[in-house]
């Protein structure tokens, strides 16, 4: 795990982690479906940490929630209708033309596909840029 150890010290967590193993409710390797490790599992020593830590979350998972998305602002991306080239570029993410999240210019830039997806006749040699609305 890789815990922030605001708001509580070292010794409580340590503390919590020592008494959840000795019960027998946490362990240092689980055995977790493919399901549980992609879409998300409630974790027992996380949940006992939760006590020092309030807001911690418990669950631990590699997909974020798609359910969870902000879809009441849409999203704009090329047809390629004026320029074959520009099909499924993104123009604008989530009203945003350039985002205010990073620290360069380059960095908030609203370019690229979403990755599913490219214009044809690409040249094998071209940069092919992808837009990961997953990082927001």
């Amino acid at each position: 795990y890789n815990l922030t150890l605001a708001g509580a010290s070292f010794i409580e967590i340590l503390g919590v982690t020592e008494v959840a193993i000795g019960l027998g409710e946490a362990t240092l390797f689980m055995q977790k479906t493919v399901k549980e490790v992609v879409f998300g599992f409630e974790d027992k020593l996380l949940k006992d940490l939760g006590i020092f830590m309030p807001g911690l979350p418990t669950t631990v998972q590699l997909v974020y929630n798609m359910s969870e998305r902000d879809t009441s602002t849409p999203s704009q991306i090329s047809t390629g209708r004026a320029n074959l080239s520009d099909l499924g570029q993104y123009t604008e993410w989530q009203g945003y033309t350039s985002l205010p999240f990073w620290g360069s210019e380059e960095a908030n830039t609203v370019n690229g596909t979403e990755g599913l997806f490219f214009a044809p006749d690409l040249d094998k040699n071209a940069t092919l840029t992808t837009f990961v609305d997953d990082l927001f």
